[in-house]
């Protein structure tokens, strides 16, 4: 063996060797991206672009939609039998905005939960291209807003109360002699 060749093979192990790290180093990220969503509260999802098919979603699925991920993973369009029906018309138009790319950055449904009867969800989304620029896919996380949309109306009608009263009280007044 010449010099050379045995520097090509003290080169090749030493990438090899490095690869193998940046392998283990992906792979642990991975991992806790993983645990990372999986532990997250709102309903974490990533969908094919243009095909629709839910690549991941997280267990909050569970809590969010009442059904387990594996559902929307196995039906594309499950997702949509969970849509309210006042909200069906937006949220098709939405969702075929997104499986093609072309997706909002953020917005309102309702759905039907199966044990918590209707909630607000606000989505967000992310949408991820290849290097050409095409639409790959979509990250979208759901929130369920229904408790804080709840506690904006309640504070909106005491607001309009207040409001109501302050005019009463002001025309009182001014008709009180002395």
């Amino acid at each position: 063996m010449t010099a050379d060749s045995n520097k090509t093979k003290a080169q090749l192990i030493q990438e090899l060797n490095e690869a193998r790290g940046r392998v283990n180093e992906l792979e642990h990220a991975r991992s806790q991206y993983r645990r990372l969503a999986h532990a997250a509260q709102d309903l974490i999802f990533r969908v094919n672009v243009p095909g629709g098919h839910f690549e991941f979603v997280n267990d909050s699925c569970q809590d969010v939609l009442g059904y387990p991920p594996e559902v929307l993973e196995a039906d594309p369009d499950f997702l949509k039998k969970c849509v309210h029906p006042d909200s069906v018309e937006t949220f098709s138009a939405e969702f075929g905005r997104l499986v093609q790319g072309n997706c909002s950055p953020c917005h309102r449904y309702r759905i039907v939960h199966p044990s918590k009867g209707e909630r607000l969800l606000e989505q967000r989304n992310s949408l991820f291209r290849d290097p050409e620029g095409k639409p790959i896919g979509v990250l979208s996380i759901a929130k369920d807003i229904t408790h804080s949309e709840m506690v904006e109306e309640d504070q909106a009608r005491a607001r309009e109360s207040l409001g109501l009263w302050n005019f009463i009280l002001d025309n009182v007044l001014d008709h009180i002699p002395g």
